[in-house]
């Protein structure tokens, strides 16, 4: 099963290219990938990193991404990944927070939910810390407890197993090994994300203060 993508063919998106802000469309999408068509008028050259703005109610939700086919003599045919630490790394797809979070697991077809935590959280996946035995490959059920919003639900795929986690974890105990598991998700409801977009997009804010500002039409 495919991971996630936020975008979806038809998708108004807003490019901030040469100080302008250029409203374009997604012609087609593959996960992190995105077509779209600039028109003649504006050049962008392979490699560059832009910001693109994904417009959320009352805002936009901002991601970097990186120019892997720049576009035709028509303007056509931009293909863009998302990336969001420019010259940083290219491997890590949407901002990722480092916030710990109350969560629940079961393995797909298991009767009963584990209690475990979210240590870090991205619009594709989560780092999950949890005295449940999982491995690689397993598919879980995962519910999320995000403040002031009901609880979310989504599948995940666990993608790497971590060794014991820090002793900070509240499911540590002498009998009780903790390790991590990076997840992906795999099925979001639209529900859970608006709500993982913006509480990700809070957070962002009052982690990065002055050097990230929400957007209005």
């Amino acid at each position: 099963m495919p991971v996630a993508s936020i975008f979806r063919t038809g998708q108004r998106l807003w490019l901030f290219v040469h100080g302008e802000r250029v409203s374009v469309r997604v012609q087609s999408h593959d996960q992190d990938m995105i077509t779209i068509n600039l028109g003649p008028d504006l050049i962008i050259q392979k490699g560059v990193v832009v910001p693109i703005g994904c417009p959320v109610p009352r805002g936009f939700t901002l991601y970097w991404m990186q120019v892997l086919n720049p576009p035709n003599s028509l303007g056509r045919n931009v293909v863009l990944r998302r990336n969001p630490n420019a010259g940083a790394n290219f491997h890590r797809r949407g901002w990722r927070v480092n916030v710990p979070l109350p969560a629940k697991i079961k393995r797909t077809g298991a009767t009963h939910f584990i209690e475990s935590r979210i240590a870090n959280l991205s619009m594709e996946g989560a780092f999950l810390e949890s005295a449940a035995s999982i491995a690689v490959g397993d598919v879980l059920d995962l519910h999320v407890t995000i403040p002031n919003t009901p609880p979310c639900q989504l599948s995940a795929r666990v993608c790497r197993l971590a060794p014991q986690v820090s002793t900070d974890s509240p499911f540590n105990s002498a009998d009780q090994a903790v390790s991590g598991a990076g997840l992906a998700f795999l099925k979001i409801p639209s529900e859970t994300r608006t709500a993982l977009t913006h509480f990700l997009w809070k957070t962002i804010r009052e982690t990065h203060g002055s050097s990230i500002h929400i957007h209005r039409d």
